[in-house]
């Protein structure tokens, strides 16, 4: 096989934490992601944006293992990953995710796929967070439905369990490998189970760097301060540090603010955990009362 794993995301699910802090201490373990520059735009431009029409399999597949051989310390012993959540597509409106599915499933055969997901009121605030971070000036249910952004009708497009299930059919199950970002950043080693398949323990070496915080985004209280400033071009990060992610007060306000969305995203994460016995964080069922 020509790659053994796929790491797809979540996107804003510690797929950068992942790639500066575990990836790279793993014994015997070849990763592609954004980090290696050239490799990673090689692969961007020739799988992810480039026209699909035009795809020439047999074309990429010889560059491909030039680069990697070029540019990775690889053995014939090692595992070779990618790691790149634009292989999901655009995922928050469903742009290309069947087809980049089944394009990796053409090229790649049947590697390993690693999903890393985050609870949604956590990734909704993050998103919103990042959107305001890059100047955008709107209210967060302005951003949640005006469709000339990325936020329109964020709560329906954050439905891990329709992704899961189009990889399943493409993958099949056997392959999936599906586990929670809140879990493994507190107890790496719960990745073990993932990387046992390729004979690969995390051991204390391979986690020195585990404890490294993950990209921070904004508070729903610094979003709302900051997107005022954005309308008159100040840079607020000048003036405001960015500081942790979403507090549980937010988290509650944002889910008793929007019951019925997350009382659907609550049962399809339900649907996910009896689909693949997975068991599910408490983060992920949401108390609408």
């Amino acid at each position: 096989m020509l790659i053994d794993f796929i790491h797809v995301g979540y996107p804003k699910s510690g797929s950068t934490w992942l790639q500066n802090n575990i990836f790279p201490n793993i014994p015997n373990l070849c990763i592609l992601n954004p980090i290696d520059t050239s490799l990673g735009l090689f692969f961007l431009d020739e799988f992810v944006f480039d026209n699909h029409l035009q795809f020439d399999k047999s074309l990429f597949i010889n560059k491909f293992r030039d680069y990697t051989s070029s540019n990775l310390n690889c053995t014939n012993n090692s595992i070779l990953g990618i790691s790149e959540e634009n292989l999901l597509g655009d995922v928050f409106n469903g742009k290309d995710v069947k087809l980049l599915a089944e394009k990796i499933k053409y090229t790649f055969g049947s590697p390993q796929i690693l999903f890393i997901l985050r609870s949604q009121p956590s990734l909704i605030i993050s998103t919103y967070s990042q959107y305001v971070f890059h100047g955008g000036t709107l209210s967060f249910n302005n951003y949640i439905n005006n469709y000339n952004t990325e936020g329109w009708r964020l709560f329906h497009k954050l439905n891990f369990n329709l992704t899961i299930k189009l990889y399943a059919e493409v993958f099949g199950h056997n392959n999936l490998n599906i586990y929670f970002l809140e879990d493994i950043v507190a107890d790496p080693k719960k990745l073990n189970s993932f990387f046992s398949k390729f004979d690969i323990e995390l051991n204390e070496s391979c986690l020195s760097s585990s404890n490294k915080s993950r990209n921070k985004g904004f508070s729903f209280r610094e979003s709302h301060l900051r997107r005022h400033f954005n309308k008159f071009s100040i840079r607020l990060n000048q003036i405001i540090p960015s500081v942790s992610s979403s507090s549980n007060s937010e988290i509650r306000h944002l889910i008793t603010k929007y019951p019925s969305e997350f009382s659907i995203l609550s049962d399809s994460n339900l649907e996910l955990a009896d689909n693949f016995k997975l068991s599910l964080p408490p983060s992920y069922v949401f108390n609408l009362h």
